[in-house]
């Protein structure tokens, strides 16, 4: 192995341009680990910060509405809901002429 990085060591010193371009591969690399690893750290921030905006959201959206108040409107759209369906034309299952 030290021979492998003797001989790699003797190309690149008699080749600076080489040595240039393995160093900025290199850095290249270890740049967009850093820029991945921190638009990760920034999604995980945007999505913790959300969903805690929505816990918030609907903790006060809760205590907008009363319980009794929210089954009454429920009890009031069912009965509307009867309603319409009685006021439906009933079909019959004669063959249309």
């Amino acid at each position: 192995m030290n021979e492998l990085a003797d001989k790699f060591m003797h190309i690149m010193g008699n080749q600076p341009l080489s040595l240039a371009l393995v160093v900025m591969n290199l850095l290249l690399l270890w740049f967009q680990f850093k820029a991945a690893k921190s638009y990760e750290q920034s999604r995980k921030q945007t999505v913790e910060l959300i969903v805690a905006w929505q816990k918030e959201s609907q903790a006060i959206m809760a205590d907008c509405v009363s319980k009794e108040n929210l089954q009454a409107i429920l009890g009031a759209l069912e009965r509307d809901r009867e309603t319409y369906r009685a006021m439906l034309p009933k079909f019959k299952d004669e063959p249309s002429q």
